[in-house]
């Protein structure tokens, strides 16, 4: 529990001072590897529930535009209920984005959706 998050937010600041190095003076190939790094341990961060909201996405689509990798989000399903989640990745081809939940579902979705 919270010492695994601990541990994380741990993890979290020293990949991101290793980029700081690396941005100044190391190979894109390792700059890339310690971004997505911290990517996937963000992403764990916010399976455990510790990490906040970046954006609200609705299923009106009130969020234009591109949305990063790792970007946490909450989307609202036709339920009419809110699940944070992180965006795992984005396919260019069907516009969609993967979003991780916290139990691990994934959901291809659009955002935003035209529906």
């Amino acid at each position: 529990g919270s010492q695994r998050r601990d541990d994380i937010k741990r993890m979290i600041a020293t990949a991101e001072d290793e980029l700081s190095t690396l941005s100044q003076c190391g190979p894109q190939e390792a700059r890339t590897l310690v971004k997505e790094r911290i990517v996937a341990l963000q992403l764990e961060e916010t399976v455990l529930g510790r990490a906040e909201v970046d954006c609200w996405v609705s299923g009106a689509g009130d969020l234009p535009g591109q949305i990063e990798i790792g970007t946490k989000v909450k989307i609202l399903f036709e339920a009419g209920k809110w699940y944070k989640g992180v965006v795992e990745k984005y396919t260019a081809r069907k516009d969609k984005y993967t979003v991780i939940f916290p139990d691990g579902y994934r959901e291809k979705i659009r955002i935003p959706d035209p529906d």
